[in-house]
């Protein structure tokens, strides 16, 4: 898990978000130890948007 982890994060995603339908208590919990405030556990209805204004906007913005 430590070594998907690790290529997860070397591709740069800003969040990740899993479901209880594809994962289980013990890879919600990895993520979040690993991506910390980048990890969302998505509950049933929930809605997750994303946006390319968002990402357009973010990657003008100085570092």
């Amino acid at each position: 898990m430590a070594h998907v982890l690790r290529e997860i994060t070397a591709r740069g995603p800003r969040v990740d978000a899993l479901s209880g339908y594809d994962s289980t208590p013990w890879t919600f919990r990895a993520f979040d130890r690993y991506r910390g405030d980048r990890y969302r556990t998505l509950r049933a209805g929930e809605e997750l948007r994303i946006s390319a204004a968002l990402l357009d906007s973010k990657a003008q913005s100085p570092r």
